[in-house]
């Protein structure tokens, strides 16, 4: 779980989109949730989405683009 914005912490891996409602807006629905039942947050879809992608890299799992040369 990640906090997302204060006293808002979410599973990330259980997000299925992030809409944008308006400036300074979004809509976050998670999986089994219908398209009618987001939840409100008071931050950019930008900065959402953002942070959601963010905790997928920081997982400590990260693997490197390229292995380094020998030489």
């Amino acid at each position: 779980m990640i906090e997302l914005a204060e006293g808002v912490w979410i599973a990330p891996e259980h997000v299925t989109m992030v809409k944008e409602a308006g400036e300074d807006k979004c809509l976050i629905y998670f999986v089994g949730q219908s398209t009618l039942e987001g939840f409100a947050l008071p931050y950019p879809a930008s900065e959402v989405a953002e942070a959601i992608e963010d905790s997928f890299c920081d997982d400590g799992n990260d693997v490197e683009d390229e292995p380094d040369e020998e030489e």
